[in-house]
Order: C-alpha cells, then structure tokens, then sequence
C-alpha cells in the first residue's frame, strides 16, 4: 500500500497533468481535493482553456449538483479559459456575472428568454450579469449568443456593452438573437452599436436585423463574411435598397456574402431579399414554398424568381447553391437546368428533390463541359 501510495506522490507532473485532462468535471473537483502536489498539478492553466456546460432545466433541490459544480469550477478556475461555450436547455436561472480575465470565445445557446420558465426577475438579472461581464472583457474575440430571443432593449444592451468593451472582436453570430416578432431592422440605435465594433470581420444574423442603415454602418467595419438567416416566421418585408448592397461591396472588396432562406412564403419577398446588387457566395433555400396553401405551393415558381432575380456568385473559392425543394407533385427538371446553365462560375451544387434521371444525366454532361466551373454535384 505505501508502495503505490509514493508512485503516485512522486509521479511526473507531465504525467500526472495529462492524466487528469481526461476526468470528467466532478472527478477534477475530488482530485483537486487529495493532496497539495495534486491541487498544484490540477491549477496547470492547460487544462482549463476550454469549457462546455449543459444545463438541462431549471436548478431544483432534487438536483442542485451541477449548479454548484459549474459555479465552483468557474470561480476557482475561470481565469485560465480561454474557450466557453454554454448551452441552456430549456431555461436556466441567471447567476452574478464572473469576471473571465483570458477568454476569448464565448458561445451561448438556446437561453430563449421568450420560454415561460423564464420569470421576469431571472430574465433581467441575466441580462445584468451578461451585460456587466462584456463591459469587461478585454480579449473576447468570438462571441456566440444565439436563439436567446431578446426583447429589442435588452438584446441592445448586450450589444452595447460588447461595443464599449476594450475587447477588438472579429466573429460576432446573433442567429436568433432577438425575438423573430420584433421588427429590429426600424430601430435606428442598432446601426450605431454594429458601427463601432470596428475590428469586426465575421457577422452571422437575422434578416429581420437587415436595413439601409446596418449595411451602411458595416461598410465602415472589417468585414469579409457575413452570413444571413431569413425564416418566414420572422419579420423580413423591410425594403432594402440595392445602392447600400453596393455600397457595402465597394468598402468591403473582399466580403463573402451568405444566405440562407427557409419556408419563404411571397414571392415578392424573396424576390426583394435577393436583390441583384448583392454579391452572393452561397445561398441556401430550404423547404421553400411560394403560396400559403400547402395544396398549391410550387417549387417550380421558387427557381423561375431566381432565374428573375439573375442572383450573381462572384469569384470565390466555393461558389455554392443549396436547394431543398419539396416538389413531389410537379416536375421543376427544366427550371432547374436552366437555373445551373446561367450560372456559369457556380462551383458546387446540392440539390435536395425529386429529379428524372435524364436530369442527372445532363448535369454531369454540363460538368463535363470546358465553359463550366461546377465541380461538386450532390443530389
């Protein structure tokens, strides 16, 4: 017994570090307990850098372990991460705002402030304390909040409090961020925060957050990829000039433009968010329809606007279309075709649909062709 109990006192502290870098959180919590050499070997910074907590429902006297675990890690070990990502499943209640000192990527999911778990004094203190902890971050580089569903005041003063913080952020997703019934592209304090994150170079959002006046203040930034999300459960009839898309390419040169559409219901609408001035990388269409009657709906109209729309790709790396259309009771062969034949720089296609086989036969043909740059066809 004496025998193992010194092997284990004097093993290497290489040795004894990487061992504990595969215990789960409560086992790190008993290790950190046993003896000096251990609580020293279990504070080496490299085993901290990157955290992930889930929390599954509110925190109860049946289960308070994993509140008390995760609050005790990040108090006794938060100043060595660089990486948190926290998920919330559903609701969780907020606690104080801790302060982080090295992180640089925060990511958190599916808070949902909208979900009836939710009280009002747990909603605000969330907020507080989220708030509060970005007006101190100095090296948060990413940030990641999405599906939070914000009111339009609190969701700006996370905002707010990000682009006041000494932190130069480069990769900011607000996919879901706020509520998909507010109508945050009339705000006019919106622009104003996104002007002053000057260092920004990665932006993922909603299109309901889309306006004039954001693509203006974005031109003014770092910006090189954005990424859109436009849903037909979120408000997204705002008219968007062309002359601001323009504007946005000439400040931006380098800027890689994504969207990404689901269930758009009018086709005048989807005709007004892909405006020919936008210099599209890759653009998605999942399960689009075009009339509310799910009898009538037709995916054959979905690719004739897009013919009409002439959607430009420009020179990239991966020039990508994605469609997902549900077209059991029409035949869209033709529209399809001519849609793949007008883009001639169009480098990868994924298309999820019923297809004749001669179909398949011709998009390999044209693969084949010299004047044709698609080389990745996923059917």
């Amino acid at each position: 017994m004496n025998s193992e109990l010194l092997s284990w006192a004097t093993m290497p502290y290489p040795c004894l570090k990487h061992m504990f870098s595969f215990l789960p959180d409560e086992d790190r919590v008993s290790a950190n307990l046993v003896c000096q050499y251990w609580h020293t070997v279990m504070h080496s910074p490299s085993l901290w850098r990157t955290r992930h907590f889930r929390f599954c429902g509110p925190c109860c006297r049946y289960k308070p372990v994993q509140h008390v675990t995760t609050l005790n890690l990040i108090v006794n070990f938060g100043k060595y991460l660089h990486r948190l990502d926290v998920d919330v499943y559903p609701a969780y209640t907020a606690t104080g705002a801790i302060r982080l000192e090295r992180l640089c990527y925060l990511s958190i999911r599916g808070v949902n402030l909208n979900h009836p778990s939710w009280t009002e004094s747990f909603s605000h203190a969330l907020v507080e304390a989220l708030t509060d902890f970005l007006e101190g971050s100095c090296r948060l580089n990413s940030f990641h909040v999405t599906d939070m569903n914000n009111e339009m005041n609190e969701g700006l003063d996370i905002l707010s409090a990000l682009a006041h913080s000494k932190a130069s952020l480069a990769c900011l997703n607000t996919e879901g961020y706020f509520d998909h019934s507010v109508a945050v592209y009339i705000n006019s304090l919106l622009p104003g925060v996104i002007h002053n994150l000057k260092a920004l170079t990665d932006l993922t959002l909603d299109y309901t957050c889309v306006c004039d006046n954001l693509l203006i203040a974005l031109s003014e930034t770092s910006l090189k990829k954005l990424s859109i999300r436009c849903c037909s459960t979120m408000l997204h009839h705002q008219v968007v000039c062309g002359d601001s898309w323009v504007i946005l390419s000439s400040k931006c040169p380098d800027l890689k433009v994504t969207i990404v559409i689901e269930q758009i219901i009018n086709t005048v609408d989807l005709t007004q968010i892909l405006k020919q001035e936008i210099h599209l990388t890759n653009l998605t269409i999942n399960n689009a329809y075009s009339t509310p009657d799910e009898q009538t709906w037709s995916a054959k109209i979905i690719l004739q606007v897009l013919l009409k729309t002439d959607v430009v790709f420009v020179l990239w790396d991966s020039q990508h279309l994605c469609l997902d259309l549900k077209n059991w009771h029409e035949a869209i062969d033709d529209q399809l075709l001519a849609l793949i034949k007008s883009q001639q720089i169009l480098e990868v296609l994924s298309v999820s649909a019923f297809l004749n086989v001669s179909t398949l036969e011709k998009l390999l043909q044209l693969r084949m062709t010299n004047n044709s740059s698609l080389n990745t066809i996923k059917v």
